[in-house]
């Protein structure tokens, strides 16, 4: 999200992108513990109220099971549920239904104590699959996630995603995390010369 308000500003407001310290209190049989309402809530409502949940447009939530990162993109545009999955035809649909409906279903749970009867109840939109493609290497998944929700806009990637550039994301964003300015440990000036120069993203949005 601090990119986006920084070098993407039309999106703000636009898409929300959920941060992972909420997903864990959401799908916490993840690491085998038990959910608790009150936890949620209280992580939920410290990480993402400024960004007001109730007027987005697009809402992700990346989402980790079994060591395999999802993404599902709350889509009030055309009314869906996308899914955004680096496996292809061979996710598991079962499987994926099953994280769906209890991590959709906590969420909006913790969203009627933030909007009380403001949320759009979204549990009965279809799912769309907006993601086809299959990672190559195993351990990709994380970083085509990133990828998904950089380049999603609702209807399309604004940018092509190649699951065979797969380690090449690593690269970038391995590359790129060191001089974030977020990332407050200090460098060795020996590299300074390598800080990369952070460009505009273009977001034409489509409905």
């Amino acid at each position: 999200m601090y990119d986006d308000v920084k070098y993407r500003k039309e999106s703000i407001g636009y898409r929300v992108v959920i941060p992972t310290s909420a997903i864990e209190v959401l799908n916490s049989e993840n690491h085998n513990l038990a959910f608790s309402l009150h936890a949620a809530v209280s992580t939920i409502c410290g990480d993402c109220r400024r960004h007001e949940l109730d007027n987005a447009k697009l809402i992700f939530l990346p989402m980790i099971n079994d060591g395999h990162w999802t993404v599902f993109c709350f889509n009030f545009n055309h009314k869906r549920i996308d899914i955004l999955d680096s496996l292809g035809d061979d996710r598991n649909e079962k499987a994926l239904k099953a994280l769906k409906d209890r991590v959709v279903g906590r969420f909006l749970d913790v969203v009627d104590v933030m909007y009380p009867k403001k949320f759009t109840d979204v549990r009965k939109w279809k799912c769309f699959p907006a993601s086809v493609q299959k990672q190559v290497l195993t351990n990709d998944c994380g970083f085509l996630a990133m990828k998904h929700i950089q380049f999603w806009d609702g209807k399309s990637f604004v940018k092509k995603i190649c699951p065979k550039d797969g380690t090449k994301y690593w690269a970038e964003v391995l590359y790129y995390l060191p001089f974030h300015p977020l990332n407050e440990a200090k460098l060795p000036a020996a590299i300074e010369p390598y800080n990369p120069k952070i460009r505009k993203i273009s977001n034409t949005r489509s409905v």
